[in-house]
């Protein structure tokens, strides 16, 4: 008997990266994840993908937390989180990583689901990719490469590839490689790279792949 995990993600390359690469991960574990993209507008023209504001995130939830015989979780950027969610005007925490994760646990008290764990990724998705440059010799040329060793070279981890408009990695990307397809070459990239490299590069979702192993089991019982 499968534990079932449902995630409420940002777009459809979060939904195919839990499909594609998650999911083949903790289906060892009898684990089963259940990608959800969120809706941002409904009635009978439903769109997908992106967020507007808290109010989305939280009434989606709210939704999802009522079946109590799953797991809930989220893959939803830190990058462009509406202003207006919990924690993001009184995180003052020194580090990066203590400011995300009062932020998730404001989210998480705003919501009192006891089967919830909030997790925002650092920045976005394409932090990931940044893992093994190695691998976008498969859509980047020799220069091209270069530049984005240099943009990992400046930070301790993919991770903390900064927070802006401009410096986010999906537009240092973008920047360095204009045909960049999110939806098509990200998970491209993402399964040449491999979750394994991902795991060690990037600490905080190392430690979300890690609660969904022990917690989602758990719950289960």
């Amino acid at each position: 008997m499968f534990a079932r995990v449902k995630v409420l993600c940002e777009g459809q390359t979060e939904e195919r990266f839990i499909t594609d690469i998650l999911q083949p991960y903790f289906q060892s574990q009898n684990i089963y994840l259940q990608p959800i993209v969120i809706e941002t507008s409904r009635g009978l023209k439903k769109k997908r993908g992106g967020i507007g504001n808290y109010k989305q995130i939280k009434e989606q939830l709210q939704i999802l937390c009522k079946d109590k015989d799953a797991y809930i979780t989220t893959m939803i950027d830190y990058y462009g989180l509406p202003s207006e969610t919990p924690g993001c005007h009184v995180s003052n925490q020194p580090s990066l990583y203590e400011r995300v994760k009062f932020i998730e646990q404001a989210v998480e008290n705003d919501l009192r689901a006891d089967n919830l764990k909030v997790y925002l990724s650092l920045h976005e998705f394409e932090s990931l990719l940044f893992s093994d440059l190695s691998k976008f010799s498969l859509i980047a040329n020799p220069r091209q490469c270069k530049a984005l060793v240099k943009i990992v070279d400046d930070f301790c981890n993919p991770e903390h590839i900064n927070n802006s408009y401009d410096t986010a990695p999906s537009r240092r990307l973008k920047n360095v490689l204009p045909e960049y397809a999110k939806n098509l070459d990200g998970i491209t990239l993402a399964k040449e790279i491999g979750l394994h490299a991902m795991l060690n590069s990037c600490p905080h979702f190392k430690e979300w792949i890690d609660t969904i192993s022990t917690s989602a089991r758990v719950s289960k019982r």
